[in-house]
Parts: C-alpha cells; sequence; structure tokens
C-alpha cells in the first residue's frame, strides 16, 4: 500500500478508503449489479472509527444494509488472530431515486454473539431504519443506543449553529517556547525537573502570573485533562518576534476571544471557560468561540 499510496488515494480518495479491508468493501460495491447481494467479514472498528465516516456514507448512499452482526472475539483464533470482528450484509440500491428506499429500509442489528451456534438464534435482534444511522455525528453505525437518545440528536438544534471550533497553533517545540506560571501545579512539575539539568538553556522556564500584563507574554492553554468548567491559566507562550517567526499560527482561527475551550486528549469530554488573550495548542486543545452573541459563555458550559 505504501509504494502505491498516490494512485490509491486517486481511485479510493473519495471514500477515504485507506485500510485494505475498506478498499476491498468499496471496490466490491462498485462492482455489484444493483439487486446484487455482498456479504463481509472484517474488523468492526469501520462500525464507529471517524477516519471511517466516509465509507460508511458510501454504504449508506449505496446500499440497503440488510444485517450487521457482532460475531464471536474467537473466531479467528485457531489462526491466531485476535480480532473483534463484523458481519455486514449489503444489497445494493444506489441512485437518487432509491433514497427512500434505503432511508426507510429496516436492518437488523445483532450484537456481539458468543458463539457461531448463535448465528441462527441469536438472542436478541434489533430492528433499525437505516435513516438513522444518519442521526449521530460521523455516521456511525452504532448498536444498543436507546431510541429516545437518537431523537435527542435528530431533533435537538445543532450545536454548531451556535459556536464554531478551531484547531489551535504550533509552536515546534513546547519545552522552549512555553513557561509554567509561578504558583501553579505545571511550575511545581517543571521546578522538580529543572533539579536534574545542569545547563541554564535546558531548564523549562518559570513566570510569574503578572508577566502576562506585559506584551512578552501569551496565556496559553495545553493542559487540562479532565477539568471541568473552569482552571486558572498554568501556561505562558513566548511572545517575542523571534519565537513568533517559528510558530505556525493559523490565520483564520479567532485567537484571544473569549470562548470555551476543549481538551483535545483526554479519557472523557472537559469543556472549560476561556478567558480573552488566550492562544491554545493544535494538539492538545479545540477553542470555540461563540457565534451566536445572545448566547453566554455560561450557557453554552452548562
Amino acid at each position: 500500500m505504501r509504494e502505491n499510496r498516490v494512485k490509491l488515494k486517486k481511485i479510493y480518495g473519495k471514500t477515504n478508503a485507506h485500510e485494505t479491508y475498506s478498499m476491498f468493501i468499496v471496490n466490491s460495491i462498485w462492482r455489484l449489479k444493483e439487486g446484487g447481494k455482498l456479504g463481509f467479514i472484517t474488523s468492526d472498528t469501520f462500525l464507529t472509527l471517524s477516519t471511517h465516516k466516509k465509507l460508511r456514507e458510501f454504504i449508506l448512499n449505496n446500499c440497503i444494509i440488510n444485517e450487521i452482526l457482532l460475531a464471536p472475539t474467537n473466531l479467528f483464533d485457531k489462526q491466531n488472530v485476535s480480532t473483534y470482528p463484523a458481519i455486514i450484509i449489503l444489497t445494493k440500491c444506489s441512485g437518487d431515486s432509491n433514497k427512500q428506499v434505503r432511508d426507510n429500509n429496516l436492518m437488523s442489528i445483532i450484537s456481539r454473539i458468543k458463539n457461531e451456534a448463535e448465528y441462527w438464534k441469536p438472542q436478541v435482534v434489533n430492528e433499525i431504519k437505516q435513516r438513522r444511522y444518519k442521526s449521530l455525528p460521523f455516521n456511525i453505525f452504532f448498536f444498543e443506543v436507546e431510541v429516545q437518545i437518537i431523537d435527542l440528536f435528530e431533533n435537538a438544534p445543532k450545536l454548531n449553529n451556535f459556536i464554531k471550533g478551531y484547531i489551535g497553533m504550533h509552536t515546534h517545540d513546547n519545552k522552549k517556547y512555553i513557561a509554567a506560571i509561578k504558583g501553579t501545579e505545571l511550575a511545581d512539575i517543571f521546578r522538580k525537573k529543572n533539579y536534574t539539568k545542569i545547563k541554564q538553556n535546558e531548564k523549562l522556564k518559570i513566570i510569574l502570573r503578572s508577566d502576562l500584563k506585559t506584551e512578552r507574554w501569551k496565556p496559553y492553554l495545553k493542559r487540562g485533562g479532565g477539568d471541568q468548567y473552569y482552571r486558572p491559566i498554568m501556561e505562558a507562550l513566548d511572545w517575542n518576534d523571534k519565537s513568533i517567526s517559528v510558530y505556525d499560527i493559523p490565520n483564520t482561527v479567532p485567537f484571544e476571544k473569549e470562548g470555551v475551550v476543549i481538551s483535545g486528549i483526554s479519557s472523557r469530554l472537559a469543556a472549560r471557560y476561556m478567558p480573552k488573550g488566550c492562544y491554545w495548542d493544535s494538539n492538545k486543545a479545540i477553542g470555540f468561540i461563540a457565534k451566536d452573541k445572545s448566547i453566554s459563555i455560561e450557557y453554552f458550559l452548562g
């Protein structure tokens, strides 16, 4: 695949089929006659991963999903393959004229079975209209989600009508350009690490909170993890001309505006107040700015 990446992207780019099994599914559907049936057994990752959103869209726009079954996890133990397999049965039904047929199709959705004997008589078979798979973000092919929750996704106002998210900036060297603010947990961590560093230029920077009022430093949001609603600013971004020239700062991102920041990497979703003047890290945080000024930041935070 690596050797033929450019060629494969030209063929499968629109469906973002970047894994072998994704390409097989897409290509098989292309070759299938209208009304023809197709069955695949593959990793269940394509059901939920955001990277397979376009694959799921392709299936929804070109096929009736007859059945999805989560097969036993020990299915390929004899082949020394550890996987979570899924079996999907499709009928090709493409084109705009068949949209209603696809949307109203009643799918059979079968949660993980324990052994192959259950193929014929699974304990529970959920029947879901195919249009429901368009309701959740990324067109997730969900299992065992209550109807009331799906109704909320379908009927509730979309958050992106009121607030817009932006990826942050790159410093290219956080150790060099990011300082901890004295009196914070991060400053204590930096101080302990500095005990082991002999060279002055290797020491992590610690500044006073009052330094944020000068032109030299900007409040920076990178850490925070699971802290919800509010967290004092713990880090500062070096803002002299020489440093700024190194940074990758997206021109379209409205930095320094008041908003909400959400941790990009965390075991759970954590949204916090973002005061004016802040910049944020592209890998560790996402900044959200209100589009509707009549709604307060406190309301967005819940």
